[in-house]
């Protein structure tokens, strides 16, 4: 009977699983770009991070957050944008600030040039570099754009989240 449980179980979960595959999802806010259940928007306004950290919040999100660098490439970099991570509290440390998670380890490997800034008190950016997208430190004092994020939304006709899908417009 155990057993029969647990078969029960799993199928339960992989139903789940497969249902989130080819389910649709939208983005409330208009020019949004659809990722792995997020919506990023690149904001062409400057601000200095803090600022930029406190437009996203105003509009329910918070400046972007990434799991991989496949989300950084497909957001199509042309300019510097601030994103949610800073070393602010301990040089080096670097934090997601939406969630106060380590963003070291994703970061380290994205860094321009191969290595972190030096500089205490840095905000993340994300830019174009050496024919690649990856991600850089710079005053937090400095005016940039941002880009804010935000859970995508069930919808009926709009961009499909598949198990590995990558940017997307809609």
């Amino acid at each position: 009977m155990d057993s029969s449980i647990f078969v029960i179980v799993a199928l339960q979960l992989i139903l789940q699983e497969h249902a989130l595959v080819g389910q649709k999802v939208t983005c409330s806010m208009d020019g949004s770009i659809v990722s792995t259940g997020r919506c990023y928007k690149k904001y062409t306004e400057v601000m200095n991070w803090e600022t930029a950290k406190e437009a996203c919040q105003l509009l329910n999100g918070s400046l972007a957050t990434f799991d991989s660098k496949t989300q950084l490439q497909d957001l199509d970099i042309a300019m510097p944008f601030w994103i949610g991570a800073n070393d602010v509290d301990k040089d080096g440390v670097w934090l997601w600030a939406s969630n106060n998670e380590s963003a070291t380890s994703l970061l380290k490997d994205l860094w321009a040039l191969g290595q972190a800034p030096s500089t205490p008190h840095d905000c993340a950016v994300v830019m174009y570099m050496n024919s690649t997208v990856s991600v850089g430190g710079s005053t937090c004092t400095n005016q940039l754009h941002y880009i804010c994020m935000w859970p995508a939304q069930n919808a009926s006709d709009s961009s499909t989240l598949a198990s590995n899908s990558i940017l997307s417009t809609p």
